[in-house]
C-alpha cells in the first residue's frame, strides 16, 4: 500500500499544471459556495455524531433488550414517586394571573386586612315563562320553599350535626343573607298570607331590613314606572357560609362547608310550577371544570384504542406470526409511562397541575405515535435493504436507531424548545403546562428510543423463533406464500405504495404545471389576506368560566345571570392603610372626589363612609361645635367618638369597611371606599380604566401609605394585558430557535428562510381560523400557537432538506422530493390529527379549543409544506448540495478538512475508544477491528494521529508524518476501505479543494481502472472531477480493495 501511495503522490506532482488550470476555472464557483459548505460541515458533523451515538445505543438495546425494558420501567417508577407531592391547583389567582401583576400584591394586602371570612353561595330562580311575574303570591311562595329547604340543610361531621344556622356567617347576630325575602324578615307566616298588591307595595317602600336600592339588585328584568317596581322575571339570593378552610395540596379545603355546598347544589336543581332554579358556589368553577375534564377523559381512552388499532394495522400483518399488536400496545404504554414520568418529575419540584393539563395525554399521544412510526419504519426499511443477508438483531437495532434517531431528535427538539420558551412566561398556568409538556415530550423521546425499540427487538426475536404474536408460548408456521420483505397493507398505503405513487406520480406533476402553481400561490395569498384581517380583529379575552361544561349547573347559572342580572360593570374598592384619619380628612374628601370624576366609574356608584359620615355630622345638632370652617371635624377625640356612633346607627352598613385597632379605638388600621366601573366593551377599555384609576388614586397624597384600587376583576384584566405581549414574545423566540435548528439541519440559508416563511404563514392562517371559529387570544390558544411553531416546521423542514439532497433541475428535484418525503410528511400530519379528532366531540372549552387549533395546524401546515413550498422551490429553490452529497449508503460527502477533523477527532476518541501510549510517546487507539481503513493526505503538516470515525464499525487508526508528497494546493487523498459506511464517514474529512480516489468492495481486485471510473460516476456521481483528474485516476492501479 505504501508503494502505491508513493506512486500516487509522485504522479500527482507531475500533473500539477493541468490540475491548477482546472482549479482556476472553478475557483470563483467554489468561493460562492463557501458559506453553504460551512453550514454543510456543521450539519454533517452533528448528524454524524448523532448517528454514531444512536447506533451505539441501538447495539446496546439489541444485545440487552430485557435489561433496557426493566431499567425503563424502574426509572419511570422512580420518577412517579413525585406523585407523592402532586398538587392540583384550582385557584384562579394561582393559575391565570401573571406572577408580576400588581393585583396579586394588592389581593394579599386585602386578604390580610379584610379577610374573607365566608363563602358566597348564590341561588337564582327564574320564571318558567316569559309572561310570569315572579313578584306574585305563587312564585314568591315557591321561592320561600327553596329558602326553607336551604335553611334546613344538615351535615354531619364526627357525630356532630350542623345546620345552616350553625355554619352561616352572621352580621348583627343573624345569618347574613341577601334576598327579597328579607323584606318580610323571612317570616313564612307573613309571606304565606300576603297578597299580590301587598307584595308590590312592600317591595317599593323603605324598610328596616333592606334598603330599596338593594332590592332592585335582587330582582331580575324588572319593569318600573316612575321608579316603582311593577314586575320582575327572576329572584336572586346570596347566602354566606363561614370560611374555616385550610390549604391542602393547592386547594382550600373545608370539609364541613364543602359537604354543605354539595347539599346546597342538590337543592338548587329543583324546578317548581312557576320558577326554575340554579346555584353557584365558591368552588363551582373548580369542581365543574374538574368534572368536565374527567367526563371527557373517556375520549382519551377511546383515542388510545383507535390509535392502538391503527398502529397495529400499520406496523404488522394480520397473521399470527407477523402481527404487532403487542408492539403497538407497548408503544401506547410507552406514552402513558412518559406522561407518568412528566407529572412525577414536575410534581417533585412542586409545579402546579391545573385543569388545562388534562390535555397533555392527547398531546403526547400525537407526538409519540409519530416517533413510533419513524422507528418501526426504519426497522422494516433496513430489513428490506438487507435482502436475504442474515443480519444480527443487535446490528439491526443499531442501524434502525442510526436512521430513526436523528429524525425524531430533530422533531422532538423543536417541540421541546418551543415549550421551554413557553415555560419562561409570567402566566402560571401556561408556564406550568409548558414545563409538563416539555418534560413529557422529552420522556416520550427517551422511552421510544429505549423501551419501544427494545420491544421491537424482543418481537423480532419472537418472529425469528416462529412464536405466536399474542401467545408467544405457542409456535406457528411461517406463511409460505409471504415474502420476507413484503409490507403490510397499511404500510403500502401510508409508507410507500399508494401514497408514494399518488404524491410522486400524480399530485406532484399536477402541482408543478404552470397554471396550477399560480393557483396555489393565489390560494396562499387569499388565505393570508383573509387571515390577516381575522388576526387584526382578534380579541384578547379570557374567563375561567368558559371551562364550565354546557350541561353543568354552573353554566346554567351563568346563563341565567347574563340574561336576568346582566353585568352592569366591575365593582371595585379603594383601600387605605394605617394612618391618622383625623389629620387627613381633606385627603379623604379629595379621594372620594377623584373616584367620582373617573370617566370609567358609574355615576352615583361611589360609596364613601367618610362622605356620609361628614353629612351625618352636619345633620346632627350642635354641628358648629364639631366642625371647622372647612366642614371637617375639628377635634380628634370627637372625630373617632362620633365615627363609632355613626357606624352603630345609620352607618351600620359601613361597619365592614373600617378596621379599628383592637386595643385603641382611635386607631384605624385599614378602610375602603366602594364604586362600580361602567360596562366596558373590550380589553383596551378595561386596561385604560385600570391604569387611570390606579394613577389618580395613588396620586392623592396620603401619608405614610398611598391608596390603591382593587377588584377581583383586575386579575383577568391583568392577564389580558400580558397575553398578547407574551404570545408574540414566545412565538418570536420559538421561531428564532427553530430557525437555528433548521439552518443546521438544512444547511442552506435561503432554504431555511423558505421554511420559516411557511411557519409564519401557518401562524397567520391560524390567527384567521381563530377569529372565524370564535376563539380569542387567551392562555389556551397561546399555548397552542407556541406549539404550532414546533409542529409546522416539521412539515416544511423535511421537504426542504430532501429537496437540497437531490441533483438535477429544480422541477426534477421537487418531483423526487414529493415522491420520497411527501408520504412521510402526510403520515405525520394524519397521525397527529387522528390523536385529536375525538376532541371534536368534547363539550369542554379546553379540549374543544385544542381540537380546533390542531385541526388548523395540520391543514395549514400540510398545505404549506406539500403545496406552497414545492411551488416556491420549483421557482427559486437554492442549488443542491455538492454533487457528492446524496443521502445514500453508497454516498460520500465532501465537507470538512483533515486538519479540522483532527481536532474534533480527539473528543470522539476520548469518548469512544481506549488508548495506550506508543514507544515513541504518541497515542494510538486500541479498538476491536471489524474493518480496515487508511487515509493519506499530502497536505498534512503536523505529526499526530488521524482519526476517522464512521457510523458503526471500529477502525484501525494509524499515524502519518508531514510533507509526504505534493503541495496543499494540489493535494490528493487516497482512501482504501472495505465498507461503504467508511466512505461516508471518511468523506467528512475531505475538503472541496482535495480530490478523492475510492476503492470499493463492489469492484473485484482484477477489475480494470476504467471500470473503477465507471463505477464512481454511476454510484457516487463524481461529476465535479475534471477530465484531467479522471485521467489521473486511471494512472493509479488499485492495490487494496
Amino acid at each position: 500500500m505504501s508503494n502505491g501511495s508513493d506512486s500516487m503522490f509522485t504522479t500527482s506532482s507531475n500533473q500539477t499544471g493541468d490540475v491548477d488550470s482546472n482549479e482556476n476555472t472553478q475557483g470563483h464557483e467554489r468561493k460562492n459556495k463557501t458559506s453553504s459548505l460551512s453550514l454543510l460541515k456543521i450539519s454533517a458533523l452533528i448528524v454524524h455524531l448523532l448517528e454514531t451515538l444512536f447506533y451505539r445505543i441501538g447495539l446496546l438495546i439489541g444485545r440487552h433488550p430485557y435489561h433496557v425494558v426493566v431499567t425503563s420501567i424502574v426509572c419511570v417508577a422512580f420518577c412517579s414517586l413525585g406523585f407523592l407531592r402532586f398538587t392540583e391547583e384550582n385557584r384562579i389567582e394561582k393559575l391565570w394571573v401573571p406572577s408580576t401583576a400588581d393585583s396579586l400584591v394588592h389581593m394579599e394586602w386585602v386578604d390580610k386586612n379584610f379577610p374573607s371570612n365566608y363563602h358566597i353561595e348564590s341561588l337564582v330562580c327564574v320564571a318558567n315563562t316569559e309572561s310570569t311575574n315572579v313578584i306574585k303570591m305563587e312564585p314568591l311562595h315557591q321561592f320561600l320553599l327553596m329558602h326553607e329547604a336551604i335553611n334546613n340543610i344538615t351535615v354531619n361531621s364526627n357525630g356532630t350535626e350542623y345546620k345552616f344556622e350553625d355554619l352561616c356567617y352572621k352580621r348583627g347576630g343573624k345569618c347574613w343573607v341577601d334576598s327579597v325575602l328579607s323584606v318580610w324578615n323571612f317570616n313564612s307566616d307573613i309571606i304565606a298570607s300576603i297578597s299580590d298588591h301587598q307584595i308590590e307595595y312592600d317591595l317599593n317602600k323603605n324598610n328596616m331590613y333592606i334598603p330599596k336600592k338593594y332590592i332592585k339588585r335582587l330582582l331580575g328584568n324588572t319593569t318600573e314606572l316612575d321608579g316603582h317596581i311593577e314586575s320582575a322575571s327572576a329572584f336572586l339570593s346570596i347566602y354566606r357560609i363561614k370560611d374555616n378552610s385550610i390549604l391542602k395540596r393547592g386547594a382550600k379545603v373545608d370539609e364541613i362547608a364543602d359537604e354543605w355546598e354539595s347539599r346546597f347544589v342538590q337543592i338548587g336543581h329543583r324546578t317548581h310550577q312557576n320558577i326554575s332554579c340554579s346555584v353557584y358556589t365558591t368552588k363551582t368553577v373548580e369542581s365543574e371544570t374538574a368534572k368536565s375534564f374527567a367526563a371527557d377523559s373517556v375520549l382519551l381512552s377511546i383515542g388510545y384504542v383507535i390509535i392502538l388499532i391503527f398502529v397495529s394495522c400499520a406496523l404488522g400483518r394480520l397473521n399470527r406470526l407477523e402481527n404487532r399488536n403487542i408492539v403497538a400496545a407497548m408503544g401506547m404504554i410507552c406514552i402513558a409511562m412518559a406522561y407518568a414520568a412528566a407529572v412525577g418529575i414536575s410534581s417533585l419540584f412542586g409545579l402546579l397541575y391545573g385543569p388545562l393539563h388534562a390535555v397533555l395525554p392527547f398531546l403526547l399521544l400525537g407526538i409519540g405515535v409519530d416517533d413510533m412510526f419513524v422507528i418501526a419504519t426504519a426497522w422494516d426499511n433496513f430489513k428490506h435493504h438487507a435482502g436475504d443477508r442474515t443480519v444480527d438483531i443487535a446490528e439491526h437495532a443499531g442501524q434502525c436507531l442510526k436512521k430513526a434517531g436523528v429524525s425524531i431528535t430533530v422533531t422532538s427538539l423543536t417541540d421541546v424548545v418551543a415549550f421551554t420558551i413557553g415555560a419562561s412566561t409570567v402566566l402560571p398556568a401556561l408556564s406550568s403546562f409548558s414545563i409538563f409538556a416539555g418534560i413529557g415530550i422529552l420522556a416520550v423521546f427517551i422511552l421510544q428510543i429505549t423501551f419501544f425499540t427494545a420491544c421491537i427487538v424482543l418481537d423480532s426475536r419472537r418472529r425469528n423463533a416462529g412464536r405466536d404474536a399474542c401467545l408467544p408460548c405457542l409456535k406457528v408456521k411461517k406463511h409460505s406464500g409471504s415474502k420476507k420483505t413484503e409490507k403490510s397493507w397499511s404500510s403500502k398505503i401510508f409508507d410507500g405504495g399508494i401514497l408514494r405513487w399518488f404524491f410522486g406520480s400524480k399530485f406532484a406533476p399536477f402541482l408543478l404545471k404552470g397554471p396550477n402553481k399560480f393557483f396555489v400561490v393565489l390560494i396562499t395569498l387569499d388565505l393570508v389576506a383573509v387571515s390577516i384581517y381575522g388576526s387584526i380583529e382578534l380579541k384578547v379575552s379570557f374567563d375561567p368560566r368558559w371551562f364550565l361544561a354546557p350541561d353543568s349547573y354552573g353554566k346554567k347559572f351563568v346563563q341565567y345571570q347574563e340574561k336576568y342580572f346582566p353585568d352592569e360593570g366591575a365593582p371595585l374598592s379603594v383601600y387605605l392603610g394605617k394612618m391618622d384619619y383625623f389629620t387627613q380628612q381633606q385627603e379623604l374628601a379629595n379621594l372620594s372626589s377623584v373616584i367620582k370624576k373617573e370617566k370609567s366609574i358609574q355615576n352615583k356608584s361611589v360609596s364613601s363612609w367618610f362622605d356620609d359620615y361628614i353629612l351625618w355630622m352636619k345633620s346632627t345638632s350642635g354641628k358648629n361645635d364639631f366642625l371647622n370652617k372647612d366642614g371637617y371635624v375639628k377635634n380628634k377625640t370627637i372625630f373617632y367618638e362620633k365615627l363609632h356612633s355613626f357606624l352603630n346607627t345609620v352607618g351600620r352598613h359601613y361597619s365592614q369597611d373600617i378596621v379599628f385597632n383592637d386595643s385603641d379605638p382611635q386607631i384605624i388600621t385599614a378602610s375602603r371606599f366602594h364604586a362600580v366601573h361602567k360596562l366596558l366593551s373590550d380589553t383596551s377599555e378595561e386596561l385604560k380604566a385600570l391604569d387611570s384609576i390606579r394613577t389618580h388614586v395613588s396620586a392623592v397624597p396620603f401619608s405614610p401609605n398611598s391608596a390603591f384600587a382593587f377588584s377581583k376583576y383586575y386579575h383577568l384584566w391583568e392577564t389580558n394585558r400580558v397575553l398578547t405581549m407574551e404570545m408574540f414574545r414566545n412565538i418570536g423566540l420559538a421561531i428564532g430557535c427553530v430557525f437555528i435548528i433548521t439552518l443546521i439541519l438544512v444547511a442552506d440559508f435561503r432554504t431555511t428562510i423558505f421554511v420559516i416563511i411557511c411557519v409564519t404563514l401557518t401562524l397567520i392562517d391560524m390567527g384567521g381560523l381563530m377569529y372565524f371559529w370564535e376563539l380569542s387570544i387567551n392562555t389556551v390558544t397561546t399555548i397552542v400557537l407556541v406549539l404550532v411553531v414546533g409542529l409546522s416546521v416539521d412539515y416544511a423542514a423535511h421537504m426542504a432538506h430532501t429537496f437540497m439532497r437531490y441533483q438535477g433541475t429544480r422541477k426534477e428535484r421537487v418531483l423526487a422530493t414529493m415522491g420520497d418525503m411527501a408520504p412521510a410528511v402526510f403520515n405525520g400530519g394524519f397521525s397527529t390529527f387522528l390523536a385529536f379528532i375525538l376532541l371534536a366531540g368534547s363539550t369542554n372549552y379546553g379540549f374543544l379549543t385544542f381540537f380546533k387549533m390542531f385541526f388548523g395546524v395540520v391543514v395549514f401546515g400540510l398545505f404549506h409544506g406539500l403545496c406552497f413550498l414545492p411551488v416556491l422551490l420549483s421557482w427559486i429553490g437554492a442549488d443542491s448540495y455538492p454533487p457528492l452529497a446524496e443521502d445514500s449508503p453508497l454516498t460520500i460527502m465532501a465537507c470538512g478538512s483533515c486538519k479540522c477533523w483532527r481536532t474534533f477527532s480527539r473528543i470522539l476518541k476520548n469518548f469512544f475508544c481506549k488508548k495506550r501510549e506508543t514507544q515513541s510517546g504518541g497515542m494510538v487507539d486500541n479498538c476491536t477491528q471489524t474493518s480496515s481503513c487508511k487515509v493519506e493526505c499530502s497536505d498534512i503538516n503536523f505529526q499526530d494521529d488521524l482519526f476517522i470515525r464512521h457510523s458503526h464499525n471500529d477502525i484501525k487508526y494509524e499515524s502519518y508524518s508531514s510533507g509526504v508528497g505534493s503541495s496543499a494546493n494540489s493535494s490528493l487523498c487516497k482512501i482504501a476501505t472495505d465498507s461503504m459506511e467508511d466512505m461516508r464517514a471518511i468523506s467528512t474529512i475531505v475538503s472541496p479543494s482535495e480530490k478523492v480516489v475510492i476503492t470499493s468492495p463492489k469492484i473485484a481486485s482484477n477489475t480494470s481502472t476504467a471500470a473503477v471510473i465507471d463505477y464512481l460516476n454511476s454510484e457516487f456521481n463524481v461529476k465535479h472531477f475534471s477530465h484531467n483528474e479522471q485521467k489521473n485516476l486511471k494512472n493509479y492501479k488499485e492495490t487494496s480493495v
